[in-house]
């Protein structure tokens, strides 16, 4: 006990003899703490902790490929009447949804305020197995011709422009001019996966303010107009591969409607991956650099650990102590 306890004393006296080698191996080490702890986090919440959706093991993020772009735009986003095609014909999916983000002005709630609108099928809901903290969600008959304008609120809007009361359902509000029936209010942790106009990373967002009926414009043609994004939740024990299939035979029907409509060959296919891979973009590439940024935070440690393990180990210290003093 005498040894190390003389071990230890010398020790430190060798460090605070140095303080600018002491001072910078502890900056070196907290700050290798931190970038090891920061890319476990990522890890963690990116590629290892499953979305926050119910069963989300099961949800797909769908886009189109047109191959004869794909050299300049590998995929693209959804055409609304293709989708339609999908959600009549495709067997592999429980239930399929399309949506846009947009804004709108939100009047006779306080100032006019512009908000983030989201576009969407009836069935987005029921895709993400999210259930409305009050009221319903939107419904496929709220899409059809002549149906009621209807509304499912954010729950930050909802608190913040409208107090939080509870009974806002079926009370009516202004956007854009024109007036919507409130049939719902979103729960607070209610994120939306939307994606970039021509590929990249699948982004969460939570800033979603109303949700309202996607209606398609009766002019919408079989080719361009791709506009919108699309999830799918897949029926159990249906495989990726299985569901892009599927969607390929309908997609093969929509390419004879599209080749006609531009009078020359056109083929589309799907592009259908699991939403918790999109979200992460290109997961080798990720992975790649988490692994990276964990071998230099180890490599560091390791290098702060022998440096201090030099000065401070007993050999060491007890030839520091068989120097004779006026050398020191």
């Amino acid at each position: 006990m005498n040894h190390i306890a003389l071990d230890l004393k010398d020790a430190f006296r060798a460090l605070w003899r140095d303080l600018g080698y002491t001072a910078t191996a502890v900056v070196t080490l907290a700050l290798t703490i931190g970038a090891t702890t920061a890319t476990f986090s990522i890890v963690n919440g990116v590629l290892l902790k499953p979305l926050a959706y119910r069963e989300s093991q099961q949800l797909v993020a769908i886009r189109e490929v047109e191959v004869e772009l794909m050299n300049r735009f590998p995929v693209l986003p959804v055409n609304g009447r293709h989708f339609e095609e999908w959600r009549s014909q495709a067997q592999a999916f429980e239930a399929l949804a399309e949506f846009v983000p947009l804004s709108a002005n939100l009047t006779g709630a306080g100032d006019p305020v512009q908000i983030d609108l989201v576009r969407t099928s009836g069935e987005l809901l029921d895709v993400l197995q999210v259930r409305p903290a009050i009221g319903r969600p939107l419904r496929a008959d709220d899409e059809l011709r002549g149906a009621a304008d209807v509304v499912v609120l954010g729950h930050a809007i909802w608190r913040e422009r409208f107090g939080a009361d509870a009974s806002i359902v079926g009370r009516a509000i202004v956007l854009d001019g024109s007036p919507y029936t409130v049939v719902g209010v979103l729960p607070g942790t209610f994120q939306l996966p939307e994606a970039p106009k021509l590929g990249g990373a699948v982004q969460l967002t939570a800033k979603v303010d109303a949700l309202v009926p996607l209606r398609l414009p009766d002019d919408l043609g079989w080719a361009g107009d791709y506009n919108n994004f699309a999830l799918g939740r897949l029926k159990r024990g249906v495989m990726i591969e299985q569901a892009r299939a599927d969607l390929d035979l309908v997609q093969a029907r929509v390419s004879r409607r599209v080749s006609e409509q531009e009078h020359h060959a056109v083929t589309v296919r799907a592009s259908v991956i699991p939403l918790a891979e999109a979200v992460t973009g290109n997961v080798g590439t990720t992975t790649r650099l988490l692994f990276i940024a964990g071998a230099t935070s180890s490599s560091q440690t390791r290098a702060i650990g022998t440096a201090v393990e030099t000065v401070t180990r007993p050999s060491a210290v007890r030839r520091m102590r068989a120097i004779p003093p006026g050398i020191r």
